[in-house]
């Protein structure tokens, strides 16, 4: 590796000794109990097997954002080399989409603009004059 390149970059290292810090991020929307959600995040974390007690998770709010509020969880695997980290990382969103679900904890939605309310379809077709028959 080329001296300029330690010099100009920074140096990253994804494990460390013996373990792995995995952060996640959910987004919420504005109008849910933002320390519900917090909690949840803590209790899904501590039922993936792979994930230390030592240093504990937590959650945190990163972000009051234009339409939703960024919440996080911080935690730890041991042996990051022997672990799929991905596979980790996506028992953590199934787990957080599945419990997030079952409590009515909304994420947030995919723009500003909620949309509720009814559409009702009338077919015409009957009221138009046969085609052929013009």
């Amino acid at each position: 590796m080329p001296n300029t390149e330690l010099t100009a970059n920074a140096i990253t290292r994804p494990y460390g000794r013996d373990r792995f810090r995995l952060t996640e991020q959910v987004d919420v929307a504005y109008y849910e109990d933002t320390e519900r959600a917090l909690l949840e995040l803590q209790q899904i974390v501590t039922t993936i097997g792979p994930v230390l007690d030592d240093p504990a998770p937590n959650t945190r709010i990163v972000e009051l954002g234009e339409n939703a509020i960024t919440i996080q969880a911080e935690f730890w695997t041991d042996d990051p080399g022997n672990k799929d980290i991905q596979t980790i990382r996506s028992d953590f969103r199934r787990l957080v989409k599945r419990r997030f679900d079952e409590e009515g904890i909304t994420l947030a939605p995919p723009s500003a603009n909620l949309l509720s309310g009814e559409l009702t379809v009338t077919d015409r077709s009957a009221d138009a004059p046969n085609a052929a028959g013009r």
